[in-house]
């Protein structure tokens, strides 16, 4: 999963990403992940980029999972498509991405 992302430069690259990885955590097939499948995908993901990065949001560790997934499940239907899923993983990628230190030129 870490190769995968670290190469992703846009955001076709997350969607074809998320598109390749969704069978995995998708456990009933039905095309969306419901809490207990997201929480997964969320735990595999951030703990790759805590190992690559060691930054990522307090709003988004575990403890804030359901305010995540709140936040993320747009249409409010209790489930998280894949839409939803590339949305939020560019969040984080982004925050991941942030200098850890400004450095005037």
């Amino acid at each position: 999963m870490e190769k995968m992302f670290s190469n992703a430069k846009n955001d076709a690259d997350v969607m074809r990403i998320v598109q390749s990885l969704w069978s995995e955590y998708d456990n009933d097939a039905n095309g969306v992940l419901d809490r207990r499948e997201a929480r997964k995908f969320v735990i595999d993901f951030m703990t790759m980029i805590k190992m690559r990065e060691g930054r990522v949001s307090s709003m988004y560790n575990l403890d804030n999972f359901d305010k995540w997934f709140t936040e993320v499940d747009k249409d409010a239907n209790g489930t998280i498509d894949m839409r939803e899923m590339c949305n939020f993983i560019k969040t984080l990628m982004r925050q991941a991405e942030r200098p850890k230190f400004f450095t005037p030129g």
